[in-house]
């Protein structure tokens, strides 16, 4: 399917199950409720791509098996109850992007925003991904030092920038392979406010 721009909303999930080609802007709201109910999925060996114009996704969660492309613009993930993102290595929760599924996106910015945490634990992503950009409330690199539920593992980004309302806790190796590395932990939203730990 090919269309000049897109948007579509949904209370209970997207499934897209054929390729979509989008000239300008994509937005999917798959949970337009905001119930946590709503997820956004894309099939093996399907396409997802705005040639000249941003990818814009709301959801609870995402299955991502086929591919995600913005070549000329960013791809951006907001968890739509303001609940948790895990990336990487870890148990899934409510937004849960592995590894091999972060390799199926290709942009040069790549955003994840919630009003909840934000666990990153073994994360890899190379240049295809682009610039990393996440905000949360509080952002842990490894696991939750009071859980380590799973075990603390390095992550590496091509480039990352990373903005915290409550805190920033660094307890594995974190490095950029291709760009900078900026964390900021005190970022302010009304009344919130915090630090940035290095554990271990």
């Amino acid at each position: 399917a090919w269309f000049t721009a897109l948007n579509a909303f949904a209370n209970d999930g997207i499934a897209v199950n054929a390729d979509v080609t989008v000239e300008d802007d994509i937005l999917l709201d798959a949970d337009s409720d905001g119930d946590n109910a709503g997820d956004l999925s894309i099939d093996d060996e399907i396409t997802l791509s705005a040639t000249a114009g941003n990818i814009d996704i709301v959801a609870a969660d995402v299955t991502l098996n086929g591919s995600i492309t913005a070549l000329d613009g960013y791809v951006a993930f907001t968890q739509s109850a303001d609940d948790d993102i895990i990336l990487g290595d870890g148990a899934p929760g409510s937004m849960y992007l592995s590894n091999a599924e972060l390799a199926n996106i290709s942009t040069p910015a790549l955003y994840f925003f919630t009003g909840g945490d934000i666990f990153a634990n073994g994360v890899i992503t190379v240049e295809a991904q682009g610039l990393v950009t996440l905000f949360g409330h509080h952002i842990f690199f490894g696991a939750d030092p009071d859980t380590l539920v799973p075990l603390a593992a390095p992550s590496t980004f091509w480039a990352l920038n990373a903005g915290a309302i409550d805190g920033i806790t660094v307890n594995a190796n974190l490095t950029t392979t291709g760009g900078d590395m900026t964390l900021d932990g005190d970022v302010v939203v009304d009344e919130f406010s915090g630090g940035i730990t290095f554990a271990g």
